[in-house]
């Protein structure tokens, strides 16, 4: 794709950016582990100089021997630097469906020292969503919830609301089928599965495969990897009393925001209101501000794009200062199953880069680099 010269394009400093880039993940960590430099990592999670990666085991050269969640230390320049230790996770036997079988998302949960982790299962085990204590370092027995009724290929993407209080916290789960999502309540240890509609047109198809949730409102915004559509939902409309009910079939109204430059992987909205995707067929990473509609490609910015660098980002994240991150990955699904990532040169790959970084004294981004 061309992109207009309306854009602000800012790649031709791509270049500067990510050789100012440093490592955030210590590969010798999980060298040690015994896992590749060509694994491919679904998801992560940081929480202060920890970071936790998904690992899913059915996914190419991913290994069911391996364990498929991880801690690693995590450092990177401008975050306070704090050295630790790879802690050794537990209960992850393969075929075990008491344990975590194939984790393919991570989400904390606002003030609790909790991890929730998306079990996809596999052919032995249905899937699952666990809790994993950030205080005693271990899978908890009480914080399981199993779900049922859904293909559990399909599953790909939580994300986790923060509540007002404590106990109000829900999790969202893309995606449970064609116009569905789960809604888990996560203190009640409870999923339902909603369907999703737009208002005006009940018959089209809505595929939810990439979830972000606003960091100023209850609104989450929904996407899928080849439709271009972008929805809104006011999560107003789900009462946190919801499960309490018979309605099992609840309909959720979503909106019509626009359409994305094309088919995207990865989904997130940065603090000041910034709905950012990584373009697959142009392995760059773009960003609409929300509040100037309507969703054109002129209101669009480039904020990298780089084929050696990003051969594929299945993560787009925000640290705790409002940074923004992308998780990379040397190949995509798709490549994977074709076998085209083989010989493939990864050891060099940066996994997580900085895409832009937030400067709370002029209250304001500036690009990285």
């Amino acid at each position: 794709m061309v992109f207009p010269f309306s854009f602000k394009l800012i790649h031709f400093l791509v270049l500067l950016l990510f050789a100012k880039a440093h490592h955030a993940i210590e590969m010798e960590t999980l060298h040690s582990l015994g896992i590749s430099d060509n694994f491919y990592v679904s998801d992560i999670a940081v929480h202060f100089n920890r970071v936790f990666l998904a690992l899913p085991r059915t996914v190419c050269n991913n290994n069911v021997t391996h364990p498929t969640l991880v801690e690693v230390p995590w450092r990177i320049e401008f975050n306070v630097i704090l050295k630790s230790r790879m802690k050794y996770i537990e209960d992850q036997v393969w075929a075990n469906c008491e344990d975590l079988q194939n984790a393919i998302s991570l989400a904390k949960e606002g003030s609790k020292s909790k991890l929730w982790v998306l079990d996809q299962g596999n052919e032995f085990c249905t899937p699952k969503l666990m809790a994993y204590s950030l205080i005693h370092n271990s899978l908890l027995d009480d914080g399981i919830i199993k779900i049922e009724n859904v293909p559990q290929k399909v599953l790909s993407t939580m994300v986790v609301e923060d509540g007002n209080t404590l106990g109000e916290h829900r999790a969202f789960v893309a995606s449970a089928g064609d116009n569905a999502i789960l809604v888990c309540y996560l203190s009640d240890l409870k999923c339902l599965k909603m369907g999703i509609f737009e208002e005006n047109n009940f018959l089209r198809p809505i595929k939810a495969e990439f979830l972000s949730i606003s960091k100023s409102e209850s609104i989450m915004y929904l996407t899928g990897s080849n439709s271009i559509e972008v929805f809104a939902l006011d999560l107003e409309q789900i009462s946190h009393e919801n499960w309490k009910s018979d309605k099992n079939n609840s309909i959720l109204i979503v909106q019509f925001l626009g359409e994305k430059l094309g088919p995207s992987s990865a989904l997130e909205i940065d603090i000041k209101n910034g709905l950012i995707y990584y373009l697959t067929r142009d392995f760059a990473i773009v960003r609409w501000n929300i509040d100037d509609k309507p969703m054109r490609a002129e209101s669009h910015d480039v904020l990298a794009q780089s084929f050696t660098k990003m051969p594929y980002v299945s993560k787009v994240f925000t640290d705790t200062q409002g940074g923004v991150f992308a998780l990379v990955n040397p190949f995509s699904l798709q490549e994977c199953q074709k076998n085209n990532w083989v010989g493939k040169n990864t050891e060099q790959l940066e996994r997580v880069v900085q895409i832009m970084k937030y400067h709370w004294v002029l209250d304001k981004f500036i690009q990285y680099f």
